[in-house]
């Protein structure tokens, strides 16, 4: 709702949010001028207030850009599941994966895109490297017997 009411709405406002850093002596561009939610002592707060993907996208002040966003995110997330599950054959490390980026696109715009889009990255590769040698693992093990 604070972004809908937000008056500046436009597409250098989303890359200025999306090229946004959290860090400790800076209030993001959310909490500090769309929502003025007054959480300003960032040694305290930190993600108190978030815009989420639909209002991170809205940014933009245009619905298609929310639609187009929303179902490109969407989708990759679901190919990102297929991806890790193809790769290491565990379809519970490929859930967990997808949970994770869910909650990330959840959690869009607090600080940026660079933060959540590296956790992913660096997610990603973590379940891959434990799915190849949970998968080498037992099948090491089960060839033993």
């Amino acid at each position: 709702m604070a972004v809908s009411a937000y008056p500046d709405k436009n597409f250098d406002v989303l890359f200025h949010a999306a090229r946004e850093r959290r860090d400790l002596n800076h209030v993001d561009f959310y909490t500090g001028e769309v929502s003025q939610s007054g959480f300003h002592d960032t040694t305290r707060f930190h993600f108190a207030t978030m815009p989420g993907m639909f209002a991170f996208m809205y940014y933009s002040g245009s619905i298609l850009v929310v639609f187009v966003g929303t179902a490109l995110l969407s989708t990759t997330v679901i190919a990102l599941e297929y991806v890790i599950r193809w790769i290491t054959f565990n379809p519970f490390l490929a859930a967990q994966v997808g949970f994770y980026a869910a909650i990330l696109e959840v959690q869009m715009g607090g600080g940026g895109l660079v933060q959540p889009a590296s956790c992913l990255a660096f997610t990603v590769v973590v379940a891959i490297l434990a799915g190849f040698f949970a998968q080498r693992f037992s099948t090491d093990h089960l060839q033993e017997y």
